[in-house]
This record gives structure tokens, sequence and C-alpha cells, in this order.
């Protein structure tokens, strides 16, 4: 079952639907608050907009219908931040291979408060300061949540 389904999807990308699709994504518009966190992200990072573009559509897609209205637009924006919060650590631990910054990185979810930026240079310190702040914007927004607790 599952098998035939595969096939069919893969039978639809055709060079034309693909095209299609990214011509979508290019104009897709983000939203502002999602939009200042790309133009931050753009200070530390390398991913081009379109990355970002691409999540947000395809997230769009899987929505989630089950979410009271009230939190749906911070959702978005939690599971937008939790894409960007593990392409920050992708990009240091799989394309810059800095085993350094991606330990001091790694202790953000659990022991934020105990990260030093000693042994770091500006360009690193800039970049985990970053990481830090979309890890307790994540946090802080969960934390809002009637199921929080």
């Amino acid at each position: 079952m599952i098998k035939s389904k595969v096939e069919k999807i893969i039978k639809e990308l055709t060079p034309q639907a693909i095209k299609k699709e990214i011509k979508i994504i290019k104009k897709l518009k983000l939203p502002p608050k999602i939009q200042k966190w790309v133009q931050e992200y753009e200070k530390v990072g390398e991913r081009k907009e379109f990355t970002w573009k691409l999540f947000l559509g395809a997230r769009q897609e899987l929505g989630c219908t089950s979410v009271i209205k009230t939190y749906q637009e911070s959702l978005q924006e939690v599971k937008f931040l939790l894409a960007m919060f593990i392409v920050l650590l992708d990009d240091i631990a799989d394309q810059k291979h800095n085993s350094k910054l991606l330990n001091k990185l790694l202790k953000i979810p659990f022991q934020n408060n105990n990260i030093n930026f000693d042994n770091l240079s500006q360009k690193e310190k800039t970049y985990l300061s970053f990481t830090l702040k979309v890890w307790r914007q994540i946090n802080s927004s969960i934390q809002k949540y009637p199921k929080y607790k």
C-alpha cells in the first residue's frame, strides 16, 4: 500500500511539476515575525531565503487543524524556529565541522544557563548568541500553551 503511494508520488515528480512548485515557493511571502527571524539569521547563517520559504510552504501544507485558533500563529512560529534551530546546529556540525562551537550549541536545550563564551571568536559568539535567542523564543512561547506543564 505504502509502496504504491510512493510510486505514484515519484511518477508525479516531472521536471515541469518541480518547476511549478519552485515558482510557487519563490512567490511565498514570509509572515512579518518569521521574516524578522530570517533577517537575523542571515547575519550569522548562510542559507538563502528560499530554504525558509520551502520549509514554511511544507509546514502550511501539513497544517495543524486540531490546534485552537488562538495558538495557530504562535505554533507556526515555534515550528519554524525549531527548524531554524536544527539548521543552526546542523550547519555547524556538517558544514563547518566546528566541534568546539557545536558542543556549546548542544547544551542550549538543557543547560543554556551554563554556557560560557570563553575561547570563541567574535563570529562564533554571535552565532551562539543568536542560536540561544532562537531557543529562548521557542521555550518562552511553548510555556504559554495550555498543556505545557
